[in-house]
């Protein structure tokens, strides 16, 4: 993979991501993502289906169960960022600046405090 198109608050995401809660499809597709992230590719910031969502449960023919509230989180990502939706950078960099601007920052509330997962997020050191 030399270009990953990643969802923009999926960033967070993949920082705190435990095998829970999910199904096994899920997370097998989670960890071959990381695998992959971890080579530092290209990514391609976008507000919509990516590769993590196709294995999703919440997704439903390219559109997730909860599209109204992981737009919120996209768009709060990019403005903390101050990136759009299209930017396409090395995934550390995105990954440096996700934690920069939102992690470091104590943002991550503002952006998905009303996430189910938070607390996994909230309880977990990342540093």
């Amino acid at each position: 993979m030399s270009n990953i198109k990643l969802r923009a608050h999926h960033g967070l995401c993949i920082a705190f991501f435990e095998e829970k809660g999910y199904d096994d499809n899920f997370i097998k597709n989670m960890r071959t993502v990381i695998a992959a992230l971890t080579r530092n590719p290209d990514v391609t910031i976008v507000t919509g289906e990516d590769i993590v969502c196709v294995a999703c449960s919440n997704n439903k023919d390219g559109l997730c169960d909860c599209n109204e509230k992981v737009d919120r989180y996209d768009k709060a990502v990019l403005r903390l960022c101050n990136i759009s939706s299209g930017h396409v950078l090395p995934w550390k960099t995105y990954k440096a600046l996700v934690n920069k601007k939102i992690i470091e920052t104590g943002k991550m509330t503002a952006v998905c405090g009303n996430c189910q997962w938070t607390s996994i997020c909230f309880k977990k050191d990342i540093g």
